[in-house]
């Protein structure tokens, strides 16, 4: 008796530690993994080609837990068609199909500030007095959020806190891009309110990370266009791993601008500028896409700051806001970060020397004589 129940006190202990492991490596896994990690009915599967949509994995550069992830967004494909299953964003694995992933928030720190109204630290140069790098807390005038559920195609507007993000007040040598032989690591700023020259100031940031999880994160601005600050200015440095996924499960940056009539509370997003790069060719030929160098490891860059800027002074009196996202791959193993910079500054028409800010209802230049 006395060795039959060392027995199963030893069975016993040895379930509980592997329970104990298993807990471990379910909590290391990522949001992705433990959306779509899910044993399905054999019955419900029947018919389902698991030699084809291996191939379409594969195709689509999936492996190790990308792999998981794929065969199982095709099972859940297949049950949803089999059975007549409406969604209203239905989860398409294969090869340039848009993919939606419901987001989760992330439970990191908080950096969530209500719109002042105004154009305040685009340039990010508060954090010029800061003792060096600020990773997460407080970025003055600007709201950031961070969540999971990455989809170039469809990016979710993520509300959740985050403090996945630097601001750097000094330059910084990128790891990755440095790799590349014959490219320059140094990144600095661009943009200083007070400065018209560019490159300026001291301060940038990043959004996102090296780190692969599915994230997608949020820089946010919103502010009412006055004729002082009608000109947007905007310099980013994308940094993306190209897993030579479909076109939505790539790593990608977007920038969306939406303008709301103060009087009306009705909301438009601008087709022009809208910003739209995913890593590598997936999504064929992007309109106004920059320049990428191959860095290491797989990743893409732009080997310098790509510059823009918006013209608001058609929309004087009402609210604009700028969204900036650093989206990882849709599948949970590769990243994406980008550096960004910004500007306001007034629109202005300079005619016989003098200055008129957008806004002005009319001009009045004398041509006869004017130098």
């Amino acid at each position: 008796m006395k060795k039959t129940k060392t027995i199963l006190t030893g069975v016993f202990i040895a379930l509980l530690c592997c329970l104990g492991v298993r807990s471990v490596a379910q909590n290391e896994l990522t949001t992705v993994d433990n959306f779509f990690t899910h044993t399905f009915d054999s019955d419900s599967l029947d018919g389902f080609d698991e030699q084809a949509a291996s191939a379409a994995a594969v195709t689509n550069g999936c492996y190790g837990q990308e792999f998981k992830v794929f065969m199982n967004r095709a099972k859940r494909q297949f049950i949803n068609q089999k059975y007549n299953v409406n969604v209203a964003n239905p989860l398409l694995p294969f090869k340039n199909d848009p993919v939606s992933i419901p987001p989760k928030i992330s439970a990191k720190g908080s950096s969530v500030l209500p719109s002042s109204g105004a154009c305040t630290n685009e340039d990010f140069e508060d954090a010029t007095a800061n003792a060096g790098p600020q990773a997460g807390g407080v970025v003055n005038g600007w709201d950031l959020y961070g969540g999971t559920g990455a989809d170039f195609c469809n990016t979710p507007v993520v509300t959740g806190a985050t403090a996945n993000y630097t601001v750097y007040n000094a330059p910084v040598s990128d790891a990755i891009i440095g790799a590349a032989a014959g490219s320059s690591s140094i990144i600095s700023s661009y943009f200083d309110a007070v400065s018209t020259a560019q490159p300026a100031g001291s301060c940038f940031i990043r959004l996102n990370n090296t780190s692969s999880g599915g994230k997608v994160i949020r820089l946010s601005k919103t502010y009412t266009v006055t004729p002082t600050n009608a000109l947007f200015q905007y310099s980013y440095r994308a940094v993306l791993n190209d897993p030579s996924h479909g076109c939505c499960d790539q790593p990608g940056f977007k920038i969306r601008v939406t303008i709301t009539n103060t009087a009306t509370s009705s909301s438009t997003v601008l087709a022009c500028p809208q910003v739209s790069t995913a890593a590598g060719t997936a999504c064929g030929t992007q309109p106004g896409a920059p320049t990428f160098s191959l860095g290491t490891g797989g990743y893409r860059y732009n080997p310098a700051w790509v510059p823009s800027s918006i013209d608001l002074s058609a929309n004087i009196g009402f609210q604009v806001t700028l969204d900036v996202y650093a989206i990882d791959c849709a599948l949970g193993g590769h990243a994406g970060y980008v550096y960004f910079d910004a500007k306001c500054s007034p629109m202005t028409i300079i005619g016989n020397g003098n200055s008129f800010p957008a806004g002005t209802p009319f001009i009045n230049i004398p041509t006869c004589g004017a130098a």
